[in-house]
């Protein structure tokens, strides 16, 4: 997006919260963070926060509601878990299985697609891998909210496509 962009994107916030005590050095940080994302839906993602949130939205709140409206961020624990048990219902233990997400993937492939598939107690099961999830759900969210570029680049693509895990 370019200046005139930025600045009316933090011209809408600025007026939907009248109390937010934004100095010329808070408008060029937000203007400045924001800039590589497409106005249109930087626009969209503001009004739509305006409508849910009782404080001004932070840049980091902006971009992960973004980034969430473009489907770029890992699913949540329960979520991948899900899969898991999909894919093993699908997939078996020695086909290779096929994820939504590389996090899940990346998860899959440290504890072992092995190991999920022949595991005795789901609960326990279930526990570790969704804490290790949890971890590389993070990191690799991280990667990609705090990336100028990444989300931009993601504005006009396709979504992730779904990764095999090699066996």
């Amino acid at each position: 997006m370019n200046a005139r962009e930025a600045a009316h994107v933090v011209a809408v916030i600025a007026a939907a919260y009248p109390q937010w005590p934004a100095s010329v050095e808070t408008v060029a940080v937000y203007a400045d963070s924001l800039a590589d994302l497409n106005a249109k839906l930087t626009l969209d993602t503001v009004k739509a926060l305006i409508l849910v949130e009782d404080r001004w939205p932070t840049v980091a709140t902006i971009r992960r509601s973004y980034a969430s409206r473009l489907g770029v961020l890992a699913p949540s624990p329960s979520e991948a878990w899900g899969e898991i048990v999909e894919q093993s219902n699908i997939a078996g233990r020695n086909a290779p299985p096929t994820f939504s997400h590389p996090a899940i993937t990346e998860t899959v492939r440290i504890f072992g697609w092995w190991n999920l598939c022949n595991s005795t107690n789901m609960d326990t099961l279930r526990a570790q891998f969704t804490r290790m999830y949890a971890e590389t759900q993070k990191r690799l969210d991280h990667l990609m909210l705090g990336n100028p570029g990444q989300l931009g680049f993601h504005a006009f693509a396709e979504p992730i496509p779904t990764v095999a895990l090699p066996l």
